[in-house]
């Protein structure tokens, strides 16, 4: 074993005896696995503790009570749910679905956005 060790390398021999997903955790980090293993809605739900959609709609309601204004140009706001890693679907889905329900107010060139409250 220590020789294997020695002329493969030590990733080469945890790879080999502890199996490629041990590995894989170890390296990448548990998140990376979990986020493969289980999906991208579940690794979400679990880090923001909902489902997409709703922790979107909390960044953005969290972002308008900061500034204290109703309104507020999309792309302020679209880096930093990017950024806290919301998929531009899911931010895209979230939008229309509060718009449709009266929530807030879409300009037609999609640029700003108001609430309806």
């Amino acid at each position: 074993q220590w020789y294997q060790r020695r002329v493969h390398g030590k990733q080469w021999y945890q790879r080999r005896v502890h199996g490629k997903q041990w590995y894989q955790r170890r390296v990448h980090g548990k998140q990376w696995y979990q986020r493969r293993v289980h999906g991208k809605q579940w690794y979400q739900r679990r880090v923001h503790g909902t489902d997409a959609i709703s922790s979107i709609y909390t960044e953005i309601n969290n972002h308008l009570q900061s500034r204290n204004k109703d309104s507020a140009q999309i792309s302020d706001f679209m880096n930093t749910l990017i950024t806290k890693g919301f998929a531009k679907e899911d931010i895209a889905e979230c939008l229309d679905d509060y718009a449709a329900n009266d929530v807030w107010v879409i300009s037609p060139d999609r640029t700003t956005l108001t609430l309806c409250i």
